[in-house]
């Protein structure tokens, strides 16, 4: 879920190595949001957070908040280490406003 006019995280948590269980903390990890028509209209890279194979990003509220409330849109977030994909991820969000009544966490 995307709020409108809020920042938002992006994370890949426990990236590891499928063969050995290896935890893996040297990938660059980017996050790119797609509209309806397959448009990019943002990219981020996603920084490890210590050891532990967590990535974390940033989608900006300058970007979400020209996004559309009910608006179709696809996160693809893709790991590379030395140059080779090791992992893409795909989902579809959904974009809302924030409630008046909603506690903010």
């Amino acid at each position: 879920m995307i709020y409108i006019g809020c920042s938002e995280q992006v994370q890949m948590l426990g990236l590891t190595n499928q063969a050995t269980g290896a935890v893996i903390n040297n990938a660059v990890i980017t996050a790119t949001v797609f509209d309806a028509d397959n448009n990019q209209i943002y990219q981020t890279t996603l920084l490890s957070t210590g050891s532990d194979g967590n990535y974390s990003g940033t989608i900006p509220a300058t970007i979400t908040q020209a996004m559309q409330a009910g608006g179709s849109y696809t996160v693809t977030v893709v790991s590379t280490v030395s140059g080779t994909q090791i992992d893409q991820r795909t989902q579809t969000i959904q974009v809302c406003y924030r409630g008046i009544n909603e506690q903010l966490l």
